[in-house]
């Protein structure tokens, strides 16, 4: 996997909701977490224009993920806060999928990580953005480790937020925190 040399990752690109996408080909990705039952207006113009959307659990409601499913389609895993077969038998503890080149594993907690086996690996829970390349001393590899905080309840210096990225190939070409009002 490739890390785009535009990517900072000593600190976040922040835009607003109402900032459109950049102009860079590939699949765009909108990433959620810990919704804890609320969906903030301007989550739809922050995740709009995606391509697909990541749910790093803590849902806590029926309506969230139809809600986001208007917008992109949406692969999500349950938290602390939710329970096995509350939102289907597709919504798990982990997910793992791929965009273009990249595999992707979606957790809830970041205590869960076990084993760096794919490219990124998404999870929530802390509240509490977080963007990190580990690199691996082990055969896996490097990991990307995105955790795009919390949509209604912020425990860190950053507002409520979510994020998006563009992967394009095996490349990540941008990432950016979005900064819900």
């Amino acid at each position: 996997m490739k890390l785009s040399k535009a990517i900072p990752q000593d600190n976040f690109i922040i835009v607003s909701p109402k900032d459109l996408w950049p102009e860079i080909s590939g699949t765009k990705l909108g990433l959620i977490s810990d919704t804890h039952g609320k969906l903030k207006a301007d989550v739809f113009d922050a995740l709009g224009g995606s391509d697909l959307i990541l749910h790093a659990g803590d849902i806590v409601g029926d309506d969230i993920l139809p809600s986001l499913e208007a917008i992109a389609p949406v692969h999500a895993v349950i938290g602390n806060n939710d329970y096995p077969g509350e939102y289907g038998p597709k919504v798990g503890f982990v997910e793992i999928l791929e965009v273009e080149a990249l595999r992707i594993k979606i957790i809830h907690r970041p205590q869960d990580i076990k084993s760096y086996d794919t490219d990124i690996v998404m999870f929530g829970h802390t509240h509490v953005p977080h963007f990190e390349y580990a690199l691996s001393d082990d055969d896996f590899g490097d990991t990307l480790l995105i955790n795009p905080g919390s949509n209604t309840r912020s425990r860190s210096s950053y507002k409520h937020t979510c994020a998006r990225m563009i992967i394009s190939g095996d490349e990540v070409r941008y990432f950016a925190l979005v900064e819900l009002l």
